[in-house]
């Protein structure tokens, strides 16, 4: 099931899935919500392995932090 909320700040939260098999993805007020704007996409297991769920930050091409990516 997708669920999607946003705020008057222009943060906007798009949740899929059920538990155990879902993803929520957070776009910062600063994502210009087209397609191929991601530049570069981190993954911090990458740097903490074993930390968790499987977080990934996207990035826009001056390396800012343009939305977060959380899979269950």
């Amino acid at each position: 099931m997708k669920e999607e909320a946003e705020t008057k700040q222009g943060y906007r939260l798009v949740t899929n899935g059920a538990r155990g098999q879902g993803a929520a993805y957070l776009s910062l007020p600063k994502h210009p919500r087209t397609q191929g704007c991601v530049s570069r996409t981190v993954s911090l297991r990458d740097m903490l392995p074993n930390s968790g769920p499987e977080i990934n930050l996207d990035l826009d091409a001056t390396g800012a932090v343009i939305g977060i990516e959380i899979l269950d």
